[in-house]
């Protein structure tokens, strides 16, 4: 299974939004790198992730905010070299 797919399981993302991120930031989806499309979730987590936008705050309410903690462990596991071995939340 390749990454984009992978992740869009693993992140409960829609893995043709996903690709269609990949492709805009200049990558070749077939050959990102985990970590190079982690990156691209974390900066367009509001569109790719189920959430909704408050209109009095201004802040955005996650479906699942542990989705959101998760992807930062494992950015910076990946970033460090590190093997992702999951959270425990």
């Amino acid at each position: 299974m390749n990454n984009i797919k992978q992740i869009a399981q693993d992140y409960n993302i829609n893995p043709r939004a996903l690709k269609r991120y990949v492709k805009e930031s200049g990558l070749k989806p077939k050959q990102a790198s985990r970590l190079q499309v982690l990156e691209i979730v974390y900066i367009n987590a509001p569109e790719l992730f189920y959430c909704r936008a408050d209109e009095e705050t201004g802040m955005v309410e996650y479906l699942d905010i542990n989705l959101n903690i998760k992807l930062c462990y494992e950015l910076k596991a990946l970033r460090e070299g590190k093997e992702f071995g999951g959270v425990s939340l």
